[in-house]
């Protein structure tokens, strides 16, 4: 086959080329105006997973790793930390989301925090990300509400997090104090 014999085929078929060309390139625009902009911003938190246990000495955290970022992937997306990120992102006074609250479904009868609160868990993803760290994902078609979201959910997350080991603590301390009273 000559060069000649090529375009000669590419040339009996420039209709059907052409049709081709312009309706790829009318499809991607048409693409480009409906589809939302989606921007994504992370926020990492290092998990202090590998110290040993201060009453029996073992590290046995690390064969439980596993469950471990599970419930950490969950407790990212509870009530409890993302309540305080619709705050932190000024969605209460929004009209845009109270349009849209007032326009759900009559069989959802969440109060407008809780519904709120759910679509920041919908916009999130955790997980680790390399090693001990974990990485908190919020997507917004604003770059703006993506960062200021995903940075309140790492500190909501911290927060949570810390609040919950201190309540944690403060049951151990008054168990031992009761132990140490009987003794």
């Amino acid at each position: 086959m000559s060069i000649i014999q090529f375009l000669r085929i590419i040339w009996a078929r420039a209709l059907l080329i052409g049709a081709c060309t312009v309706f790829t390139f009318l499809g991607g625009f048409a693409v480009t105006l409906i589809v939302q902009p989606r921007y994504e911003a992370t926020a990492r938190v290092m998990m202090n997973v590998l110290k040993p246990d201060p009453v029996t000495g073992e590290s046995g955290l690390m064969r439980n790793f596993g469950p471990y970022i599970q419930t950490q992937q969950e407790l990212v997306k509870d009530y409890q930390v993302t309540a305080p990120v619709v705050d932190k992102l000024g969605w209460l006074s929004d009209p845009g989301k109270i349009a849209q609250y007032q326009a759900r479904s009559a069989t959802d009868t969440r109060d407008f925090r809780r519904w709120l609160a759910q679509q920041v868990a919908d916009l999130t993803k955790a997980g680790l990300d390399s090693g001990t760290i974990f990485e908190i994902s919020f997507s917004s078609p604003s770059p703006v509400e993506a960062k200021n979201g995903a940075e309140a959910l790492r500190q909501s997350f911290v927060d949570f997090t810390l609040a919950s080991r201190r309540q944690e603590a403060a049951r151990n301390a008054q168990w031992y104090a009761a132990q140490a009273e009987v003794a």
